[in-house]
């Protein structure tokens, strides 16, 4: 009983630090679209969200998957064999480079060939310029995971805000300095190489425990051979959260794309709390699997699904009563048709934060080959359904298509988690849930009924705040969640950061 409460205040006190780590991403990235949405309008905004689309594409093929594979095998060598670490780092950023600098090379050279596939002149020094950009988000993403991988959750966080300070500070200075897209996507660049120097001294001093003879563990075949499914998977997953961007453009115009992309960006900076809870869960999840600890795997996975769920349903409602307040009032009226398009991006907000166990829990289970075909048959399927529907619906068509190709990959995903780690869901969770869907319906109908729309951003945020306590005073009182359950967790926070 002693090592399970430790091990749930270790997760707990974990996911803290990881959850500022994922924030600050995040945060940058919004930070980062208001300074252009003020200064360059929906076009500019199209236009360096279109660069970082194709770069995201042509990283498939200079990531390969190292990224996952190198945090996966850190976590379990953690466990198993810690002298093996140092080594696994260093093999590591090896075959990464092999994979990501002829990729960036190839950008630079291809970038005239793919500014005439999009017909859009002002793209040519962009594209140009991205393949700076594979380079360093290719590195800094590697150096995360690693990071992750060995659980320094606190240093992950100090370097990720060393890069939001970058990140901004720079891209404030093209913007008033008068550099254009060009200098806002360099400012980005710089700001992303950054920390990668912090990260790297800190990864390269990983020793480990002296090598015991006759270990004849061939990390550098293990490491590719666990990279190729996850770099289908990664592929396929990168396919899902740019092509629609892509074809937005290529269908459309660059105002498409930043309208577009504005309301993607907010659905996905709301979904922050899922994302963190993913990259605590793939260490938490490989070393209890690598442990043989079942139950365990099985209270994570209950936990972070009833958790994600609710918190789903509270943005679902926030964003359903004040998605024009919103977007108005951080981007302006030229974005107002962003609104609608963040709406439809609530059920794929939900679905994604129920979905949140998947990819690190069939990785945990060594079944990342399962996965990688879902990912794969899911992007083989968006893609279709783009080309048939962004023609006629524009953005519209592009948020239906996601959902539809994204639906079979969590229903089956979740069933492949049911064999690895059975029970994880039980009578009293279907419970909770069928409470809390009526609960966010009702407060969205009565607000609609009853609340006059906020007249500025301030009124939009207190707005946010109201709905915010009414919600949870309703999971309260309908036993969604229990005071036991919060206070449980913020003791276990409180205690293990003192």
């Amino acid at each position: 009983m002693e090592s399970h409460t430790s091990s749930k205040s270790s997760f707990a006190a974990g996911y803290i630090w990881t959850f500022g780590a994922t924030a600050l991403p995040l945060l940058s990235a919004f930070l980062i679209s208001l300074i252009t949405a003020r200064w360059l309008g929906p076009g500019g905004v199209g236009l360096l969200n279109w660069t970082m689309a194709l770069a995201t594409v042509l990283l498939i093929a200079g990531k390969f998957g190292v990224d996952g594979a190198a945090s996966k095998l850190l976590s379990e060598y953690q466990v198993t064999a810690p002298w093996r670490m140092s080594r696994l780092i260093r093999l590591s950023v090896l075959m990464r480079l092999m994979f990501t600098a002829p990729t960036a090379l190839a950008a630079f050279v291809f970038a005239p060939w793919f500014t005439t596939f999009f017909k859009e002149p002002a793209l040519l020094p962009l594209f140009r310029m991205s393949g700076l950009l594979i380079l360093a988000v290719s590195l800094n993403e590697l150096f995360d995971l690693m990071t992750l991988g060995i659980s320094r959750f606190r240093f992950l966080f100090f370097v990720r805000c060393s890069m939001l300070t970058a990140k901004v500070s720079l891209v404030l200075a093209a913007v008033f300095l008068g550099f254009g897209v060009e200098g806002v996507l360099g400012g980005y660049i710089a700001g992303t190489f950054i920390p990668c120097a912090l990260s790297i001294i800190m990864l390269f001093a990983v020793s480990g425990a002296p090598a015991p003879a006759g270990d004849g563990e061939r990390i550098w075949s293990r490491l590719f051979r666990l990279s190729v499914p996850l770099a289908i998977s990664g592929a396929s997953v990168a396919i899902f959260t740019v092509e629609d961007k892509l074809m937005l453009g290529f269908f459309q115009s660059k105002v498409d794309v930043g309208l577009y992309s504005v309301a993607r960006s907010l659905a996905e900076t709301a979904l922050f709390p899922t994302f963190a809870l993913i990259m605590m869960l793939r260490p938490g999840l490989a070393s209890a699997y690598a442990a043989g600890d079942r139950q365990r795997c099985a209270a994570l996975t209950n936990r972070s699904i009833r958790g994600s769920f609710i918190y789903a349903a509270l943005v679902a409602v926030v964003f359903a009563c004040l998605a024009r307040g919103i977007v108005v009032g951080l981007f302006g009226r030229g974005f107002e048709p962003s609104a609608l398009l963040l709406t439809l991006f609530i059920p794929l907000i939900v679905m994604r934060c129920i979905g949140v166990v998947v990819l690190p829990g069939l990785i945990a289970a060594n079944r990342a080959g399962v996965y990688a075909r879902l990912t794969f048959a899911g992007a083989a399927v968006n893609f279709i359904l783009n080309i048939a529907l962004i023609p006629k619906l524009a953005s519209t068509g592009a948020i239906i298509a996601t959902l539809a190709s994204y639906i079979p990959i969590e229903i089956i995903g979740l069933k492949t988690l049911w064999g690895a780690f059975p029970r994880f869901w039980g009578r009293a969770d279907t419970i909770s849930v069928a409470k809390t869907v009526p609960v966010a319906a009702l407060i969205v109908l009565a607000y609609r009924a009853f609340v006059d729309e906020p007249p500025n951003l301030f009124v939009t945020i207190l707005h946010a705040l109201a709905i915010t306590a009414v919600f949870g005073a309703c999971a309260l009182v309908l036993k969604i969640v229990t005071r036991a359950e919060i206070t449980g967790i913020i003791r276990s926070l409180l205690k293990k950061s003192r």
